[in-house]
């Protein structure tokens, strides 16, 4: 690290795209993290913090298929993630609640990236049956 030489057991495995030390580690060596600098003293050598841009990693959620909800009904619908390409390590992702139109929202749904098919729970409250179309998250 930084031209230094530190011994560290550790785990492999492909669900982990970067090295992570844990604090237990950083605690045995006596290391200090200055967070305003963005530094990690350990021993007498202060090492600078690489940070990591995650741009791109906000996926968009469409709709698969054409539904209609009926009024007063909730269902899931089949979704996918467009990532536009570009490769991601894998997360755990969600949906926060949103507004899909008058009366019609969809839920906070929980994703992993382990699941083969991705549904999104969507509420319909209003007194109309709503279309959905796909590749959107629009009323229709």
């Amino acid at each position: 690290m930084d031209g230094q030489q530190f011994k560290a057991d550790v785990s492999v495995s492909d669900k982990v795209d970067e090295f992570l030390l844990g604090s237990d580690w950083l605690e045995k060596q006596g290391a200090t993290w200055d967070f305003a600098s963005g530094t990690v003293t350990l021993g007498d050598q202060s090492i600078k913090v690489h940070h990591r841009h995650r741009a791109g990693i906000c996926q968009r959620i469409v709709i698969t298929h054409d539904c209609v909800i009926p009024a007063k009904h909730e269902a899931n619908v089949s979704v996918c993630m467009e990532d536009e390409g570009v490769p991601l390590p894998s997360f755990d992702w969600a949906i926060e609640p949103q507004g899909l139109g008058p009366g019609v929202m969809a839920a906070r749904t929980l994703f992993s990236d382990s699941q083969s098919q991705l549904v999104a729970r969507i509420l319909n409250n209003s007194l109309k049956p709503k279309s959905l179309r796909p590749n959107s998250l629009e009323h229709g």
